[in-house]
């Protein structure tokens, strides 16, 4: 049995190109070694990343000295994820052949917070006066097939596509400053790793801690058996 696999670009991150595409602009056009998503007419590189903003960082390197670049980053509010049955298929190339077995609304919903986990590879290029971060709140379809033949550690279902359905709103951040002081300004003089999960949550708050530590914002008050107590530098 032969079937479809993960797209190598999405769905959603199609629909982004599209929408941010200003007039004269071109898409997937080389810049030195690099493709770019989209070259506007003044010249500024817009890229759009889905996930994992680490992986920028080699092009990041190499043209932010002369180019202006905005990253266009998605964060998912609202998730509806649909599934589709790929069970005892003949060859199939698209997803609608396939049979849609339901859709569901996913519990979770990420937030600001989770940035943090994507720049941890690149923070300290977010303070380069050429650099820009561009988050898009979002809702989204996440489409996924169930396959009998593809076991993984999570089960037979793999992600096939997403899909926008709509922006929330957005927000531009033009340095690490701006991002870390959004957290900075929630939390107390002194504070624990427990004010930080109270403030954003549980999943994203080592990560957090992690990028306010490097970007030199916070430093150790006090230890008091395995707590550890932060103070503001910044």
């Amino acid at each position: 049995m032969k079937t479809i696999g993960i797209l190598n670009e999405s769905t959603l991150h199609k629909q982004l190109k599209t929408m941010f595409s200003t007039d004269g602009a071109k898409t997937e056009k080389y810049i030195d070694k690099y493709i770019c998503d989209i070259v506007c007419a003044d010249g500024k590189i817009i890229e759009i990343q889905t996930s994992n903003l680490s992986k920028l960082r080699n092009k990041l390197f190499a043209l932010l000295d002369n180019h202006k670049i905005e990253i266009i980053f998605p964060i998912i509010v609202n998730n509806w994820i649909t599934i589709y049955n790929a069970e005892n298929e003949d060859i199939k190339t698209d997803i609608n052949d396939f049979k849609k077995k339901s859709t569901r609304k996913s519990p979770k919903h990420n937030t600001f917070f989770s940035i943090f986990r994507e720049i941890t590879g690149c923070y300290f290029l977010l303070d380069n006066e050429n650099l820009s971060l561009h988050i898009v709140y979002i809702d989204a379809e996440t489409i996924k097939l169930k396959d009998i033949h593809k076991q993984t550690k999570r089960g037979t279902y793999h992600i096939y596509d997403k899909k926008l359905l709509r922006i929330n709103y957005e927000e531009i951040y033009n340095s690490l400053s701006e991002i870390i002081s959004r957290v900075l300004i929630l939390l107390p003089d002194t504070f624990t790793s427990k004010d930080i999960i109270a403030i954003s949550d549980k999943k994203n708050y080592s990560y957090i801690l992690w990028v306010l530590k490097k970007a030199n914002a916070i430093s150790v008050l006090e230890k008091q058996g395995r707590t550890i107590r932060y103070k503001k530098k910044i």
